[in-house]
């Protein structure tokens, strides 16, 4: 009920000729997918289960393979289950869900705003951009360097963090870095890291394409997640 009323002010506001935000747009699909949230955290391991299920025993008849079930049937599925328990477990806190959603719209709230020249310091992600552009370079340079590619996010999200120290730090807190997202880290633990690069070393997903990572890399992709380790100096642990 609540995803229809806001789809309908959503349509409302654009039968006026006011322009929709990509803000109001993400704020109907969390609406929507809370039933599904919900679902995920009190049944994540059974509706992993019925997810693996459907893709081991698809028949492939869009694959256009002589054998029907080879998709499914090549992959290890156990490193990824542990990647989906883990991130569906960051639902099940008390308002987790709706915190958690309130965190993705600021995100995209960011988005909009790093669009406005005039908008207030803290409220843009355009101290990111030499460290952003950088690294879409990186790619152009080499799309199969994947290492590459994951130790260039570190300075994006450092220079989200970090940059403006003690000027912005509260302010992203705020928009970002409550206590669920504190419970969301914590729960996406190195062993989800290592979980989710073995699966995509599989000879079913990525193969040898994707590299054997250096424990240094790993641990950089595992610290970046966490505004903490980056520049402890400026956030603190209240949860």
């Amino acid at each position: 009920v609540k995803a229809i009323h806001a789809v309908k002010a959503v349509v409302s506001t654009q039968s006026t000729g006011a322009s929709v935000t990509t803000e109001q747009v993400i704020s109907v699909w969390i609406q929507a997918t809370v039933p599904i949230k919900e679902m995920l955290c009190n049944c994540n391991e059974e509706a992993y289960d019925a997810i693996e299920n459907c893709i081991v025993n698809y028949d492939g008849i869009l694959m256009d393979s002589s054998d029907p079930q080879y998709f499914g049937k090549r992959i290890n599925f156990a490193p990824i289950k542990h990647v989906f328990v883990r991130a569906t477990a960051t639902l099940c806190p008390d308002n987790c869900i709706e915190d958690l959603g309130i965190v993705l719209k600021n995100v995209f709230f960011m988005f909009d705003s790093s669009l406005n020249p005039d908008s207030e310091e803290c409220t843009n992600y355009r101290q990111t951009s030499g460290a952003v552009v950088k690294n879409i370079n990186r790619f152009l340079a080499d799309p199969y360097d994947y290492e590459g590619l994951i130790l260039g996010v570190h300075p994006i999200l450092k220079s989200l963090w970090c940059d403006k120290g003690e000027r912005c730090s509260d302010a992203l807190t705020e928009r970002f870095n409550g206590c669920c997202t504190r419970h969301a880290i914590n729960l996406m633990d190195k062993s989800v890291v290592k979980a989710l690069f073995t699966f995509l070393r599989d000879p079913g997903v990525l193969g040898d394409s994707f590299p054997v990572l250096q424990k240094k890399t790993i641990n950089t992709f595992w610290k970046m997640l966490d505004p903490h380790k980056l520049c402890p100096e400026f956030y603190n642990d209240y949860c």
